[in-house]
């Protein structure tokens, strides 16, 4: 396998990657690095775990010893402290093991691996903290609404951008021109009778009601059109219900990421509250996933928990989604067959992989 550099982990990459199998094996590498941590613990880390790596190949055979002993100088090398360039959040590599450089991939993602450093020395990549990376790394749809203004952006790990697509432009244009006056026009205010004023508010209110649904609705159209499988709005608990009254999309999920108005700040200032809007959904969906799973296997119905009964159902390619603990290394033979087989995976982390300890880190939703 070739040497590249490249973005995000998907999961393409990962079935890609399972059919690897260098002579001699590989080293998996995740690394998660803080930028502002000038100590560079994770440098520590990661040597600590190359060190260990080949400590567990004392007793092999002289040729493995050697090329190991290779290939942990040049990964050492790579990380040294001389020009090194500025790195992201998370560094993910697969190296094979061998004396003179052979094949290696490495991806440089905006989302951290779980622990400063792991190197893991196996026979084919180790694959399990990469597919949670994989499927975190999706696009997500992002709208910002208040009672005149919409604004719709996509996620990337690390990254917002504005969508300016020539109908957004336009819209927003229109939009701008043709809402409602915020208030009567002074010169006419004093004459302006209770009834009036009554009036005016209610057709300032009913403009805003349909601009909200038509922002839901034109939300819809941009997810079905970007791929996206979900839309997180910020909006003000007012504005809320009536922007969801007009989102109507068969593919994407309407979810909502904070009551708040956040529709005047810059792109540059949105990155933090969306990603821990984004990180709590994720939270959230573990949880449920792994709740229902352990529901339907305690119900006898469609779902297994613990590694042997997964594994035969995984022969059998009975698995529809395969819930593992990330953290959890003897997950790795479960995670290959379901690669194999197109099952669907989810590693989880916190609170859904504590409630998969008693299961040996497992469970599963099966076809039937």
């Amino acid at each position: 396998m070739a040497t590249k550099a490249q973005g995000h982990p998907t999961l393409e990459d990962a079935r890609e990657l399972l059919e690897w199998q260098p002579p001699l094996g590989l080293l998996s590498v995740y690394l998660r690095i803080d930028p502002g941590d000038r100590s560079g613990a994770w440098r520590t880390e990661l040597r600590n775990g190359l060190s260990d790596a080949l400590r567990s190949a004392d007793t092999a055979e002289h040729e493995l010893r050697v090329a190991l002993r290779s290939t942990v100088d040049r990964i050492n090398e790579r990380f040294s402290d001389q020009e090194l360039p500025p790195l992201p959040r998370g560094e993910v590599g697969f190296i094979e093991i061998a004396r003179e450089p052979a094949g290696e991939r490495w991806w440089s993602t905006h989302l951290a691996p779980r622990s400063a450093a792991n190197v893991y020395l196996a026979g084919q990549p180790v694959l399990t903290p990469f597919l949670r990376l994989a499927t975190r790394s999706r696009p997500r749809g992002i709208t910002l609404v208040s009672a005149e203004r919409v604004r719709f952006l996509e996620w990337e790990p690390g990254h917002l951008e504005e969508l300016h697509s020539g109908e957004l432009t336009l819209l927003s244009e229109d939009w701008r021109e043709r809402k409602a006056p915020m208030s009567p026009d002074p010169a006419r205010a004093q004459g302006v009778s209770a009834a009036g004023r009554d009036q005016f508010d209610e057709r300032l209110t009913e403009n805003r009601h349909r601009f909200l649904k038509e922002c839901g609705r034109l939300a819809s159209q941009v997810a079905g059109e970007r791929a996206w499988a979900e839309v997180i709005a910020f909006s003000p608990p007012q504005y809320a219900d009536y922007f969801r009254a007009g989102f109507h999309s068969t593919s994407a999920e309407l979810v909502l990421g904070g009551e708040v108005d956040l529709i005047a700040e810059p792109v540059g200032q949105l990155l933090e509250p969306v990603e821990e809007a984004i990180e709590r959904r994720d939270a959230e969906q573990d949880r449920e996933l792994v709740e229902r799973a352990l529901e339907e296997a305690r119900a006898g119905a469609h779902g297994v928990t613990g590694a042997e009964e997964t594994m035969a159902a995984l022969e059998e390619a009975r698995v529809e989604h395969l819930i593992v603990d990330d953290a959890r290394g003897d997950s790795e033979p479960l995670v290959s067959r379901a690669l194999a087989t197109g099952a669907r995976i989810t590693p989880v982390a916190g609170d859904a992989a504590d409630l998969l300890a008693p299961t040996d880190g497992v469970a599963t939703l099966l076809r039937y």
